[in-house]
């Protein structure tokens, strides 16, 4: 009888450690399964596109001293109500959410001596940017002293990553937007084409559908994305790399 109850406890946690085995190679095959489901476009009106543009910084200007204050100026879309909204990105630094029409923002935190660059444009109600040329805009401006090349040529392709960033709980970390803006260039796989890597399994993308990550396990991510040419080299060019870092939290009680 002991030596039956012995077998049988043998059994149960081989049981378990190839239980846990498997559930470890899931989550790598989902987290590859996952990359990326492409999501329905939003329409925009062809006839009268928004429209996003900045005042108290013009291409190439010197701004002798902080703050720097920016105007954001939308036409033909609404910003004031139902959280849609513009965002105000100055070089690599963190999102400013704009929710008025008109409205001054005053930059000091981010700026650095020398060349700096300023990127705006708008979004949807639930966090997607509009993907219209019109409502992206951007500029290169010195700070404090006119050293170096100017931080954005026209012409020069950038690239935006809108989200994912910060946590994904519950409902919504069962479909995360995976938006990015690339400005300058078309993706078509001739010329340039986006190469990114979640945790370290890269991917490339040849087209701007709209996409989103579904169903990740729990977990820390590391996403990076880039533009590079048609053999997968990157451009080595100033804002055509960005990386996020954000969090999936699975637990119905959290």
């Amino acid at each position: 009888m002991k030596a039956d109850l012995r077998s049988l406890l043998f059994v149960v946690i081989l049981g378990f450690i190839a239980a846990c085995s498997s559930t470890g190679s899931k989550n790598a095959q989902e987290v590859m399964q996952s990359l990326p489901t492409v999501r329905e476009p939003s329409p925009i009106n062809p006839s009268a596109p928004p429209k996003i543009a900045l005042t108290g910084v013009g291409q190439a200007e010197l701004i002798a001293s902080a703050p720097l204050k920016v105007g954001v100026n939308v036409a033909n879309y609404t910003i004031d109500t139902n959280w849609q909204h513009a965002a105000l990105v100055l070089n690599d630094g963190p999102p400013i959410r704009v929710y008025k029409n008109g409205e001054t923002v005053e930059l000091r935190e981010g700026l650095v001596p020398g060349p700096n660059i300023l990127r705006a444009y708008l979004l949807r109600s639930w966090g997607e940017s509009l993907k219209n040329a019109e409502a992206f805009t951007i500029l290169g401006f010195y700070f404090e002293k006119r050293t170096g090349k100017v931080a954005y040529v026209s012409g020069q392709p950038v690239l935006t990553l809108n989200s994912p960033r910060g946590m994904y709980a519950k409902d919504a970390a069962k479909n995360i937007p995976f938006d990015f803006i690339v400005y300058g260039t078309q993706i078509s796989g001739r010329r340039h084409k986006i190469l990114y890597s979640l945790n370290g399994e890269q991917r490339e993308i040849t087209n701007l559908d709209n996409y989103s990550f579904q169903n990740l396990p729990s977990g820390t991510y590391q996403l990076k994305v880039e533009i590079v040419d048609a053999n997968l080299k990157p451009l080595k060019l100033p804002f055509t790399t960005a990386e996020s870092t954000f969090t999936v939290d699975n637990r119905e009680n959290f």
